[in-house]
């Protein structure tokens, strides 16, 4: 379940430039790599390596670092969501 999280935030993470450029009218695509599918494979890696140094350090390291990225990614994409729908 752990590992669907880290995945599931990073997809969101991902998609970020994509509002971005739609809020500030910029052609062109963005790329999902390095963010996806490398960036959750690393941090679930980094969770492994720390859960050996001590039961659940990287589950609490590693998953509370993802709670705060999905907090200020869901602020940023609400921000652009807003400027896109005040454009329309």
């Amino acid at each position: 379940m752990f590992a669907l999280f880290l995945f599931g935030v990073w997809f969101i993470v991902v998609l970020l430039p994509v509002l971005e450029k739609k809020a500030k009218s910029q052609p062109g695509g963005v790329s999902i790599l390095p963010g996806f599918p490398i960036m959750p494979l690393l941090a679930w890696g980094l969770a492994a390596l720390l859960d050996l140094a001590h039961r659940q350090l990287g589950y609490y390291i590693i998953g509370g670092l993802h709670v705060i990225l999905l907090a200020v990614a869901v602020v940023f994409a609400s921000k652009y969501l807003y400027e896109i729908k005040r454009k329309a």
